[in-house]
């Protein structure tokens, strides 16, 4: 061309000009602050990739041969090994952070206390030790979340759990009045004896009995969204023999006795619940109801009787017997010896 020269060899080598022009183009490149690009580097050419030389038999063979069982669960004992040391460097750093942290005026760098980071730690205040009711507490709000969020199974059998941990709390009885005065102190003292054994005070016994009176009547309420009515009974019945003027409860079960349509005890239950708590106008529509339908429940049996026993159709319910009378004159009878008595 007319700006190259070709040499012996066959190579083109530039001309003058062509050397001034890239002189040039530096010269303003490097005035004008732009870099000039390092040149690429290239590694070694990638080697060739060498056919296998098996045999398509022979390949089959080692695949059938090829334990995947074993091979899976020695990937299992990597990957939990691999977590194990992850763990143990995590916990390492945790401890040297903390080391760093304790640093006394002296130097020592040891830690003052071996407790775990971030951990919750709850201290009574009180120097008894853990009771039942300590226990069924949380078990309670977490039941009470359960019924908020409308999962009622659920809260039933946390309602249960806690009421298995205060099996052995029972209402208080009276004492008879036919027993002697010491015979009462004597069981008095006995049992004063006993609670202080054990560690337990009047107080920590009245909580267990008002948790499982709540419970009883929180099971109540779960087990009255799923309709289940009988179980809704027996629980109210139990939580009012803890406590006779519940008035949740009462009204619980007054209302499980109007959907099984026993009408007279769901009105006297509901009256007392209006009673002790007369704001409740659930209660007192439930009462209205009840009332009545034992109104109409009475009128309508009374109809029954008196169709029943106007029907001239009806045949009688016990059959009619003939009793036979002889009659005694003059201290003889009939068929019989004098003074004989009577036969009918």
């Amino acid at each position: 061309g007319a700006g190259s020269t070709t040499t012996a060899g066959g190579v083109t080598a530039p001309t003058e000009n062509q050397a001034c022009a890239s002189a040039a183009l530096s010269a303003f490149a490097s005035a004008a602050g732009v870099e000039k690009p390092a040149p690429e580097k290239r590694g070694p050419p990638p080697e060739a990739i060498k056919r296998d030389g098996t045999s398509m038999h022979q390949y089959y063979n080692n695949w059938d041969s090829f334990d995947v069982d074993g091979e899976l669960e020695r990937l299992d004992e990597e990957a939990t090994e691999q977590q194990r040391r992850e763990r143990e460097e995590r916990q390492a750093e945790k401890d040297r952070i903390l080391d760093e942290l304790a640093l006394k005026p002296d130097g020592d760098r040891s830690r003052t206390s071996k407790a775990r980071p971030r951990v919750k730690i709850a201290v009574r205040a009180s120097g008894r030790r853990v009771a039942p009711v300590d226990l069924a507490e949380p078990k309670r709000k977490e039941a009470n979340g359960y019924f908020a969020e409308g999962r009622f199974r659920e809260a039933i059998a946390m309602y249960s759990s806690a009421l298995d941990l205060l099996e052995k709390y029972e209402p208080p009885s009276a004492p008879s009045r036919e027993r002697a005065p010491d015979a009462i102190g004597d069981a008095a003292r006995s049992e004063g004896e006993s609670a202080a054994s054990r560690g337990d005070c009047a107080g920590d016994e009245s909580e267990a009995l008002q948790l499982k009176t709540t419970l009883l009547a929180n099971r109540a309420a779960a087990l009255l969204k799923l309709e289940e009515w009988r179980h809704v009974i027996d629980d109210c019945t139990e939580a009012l023999r803890f406590d006779p003027k519940h008035c949740k409860a009462m009204m619980r079960r007054g209302f499980a006795y109007a959907r099984q349509k026993i009408w007279a005890k769901a009105a006297r239950d509901l009256e007392l619940a209006v009673r002790w708590d007369p704001g409740d106008k659930k209660a007192a529509a439930e009462l209205q109801m009840a009332r009545r339908m034992l109104q109409e429940q009475v009128k309508e049996a009374r109809d029954r009787a008196r169709r029943v026993m106007l029907d001239p159709t009806r045949e009688p319910t016990m059959p009619a017997r003939r009793l036979t009378v002889r009659v005694q004159r003059g201290g003889l009878q009939s068929g019989g010896g004098y003074g004989a008595p009577p036969t009918a």
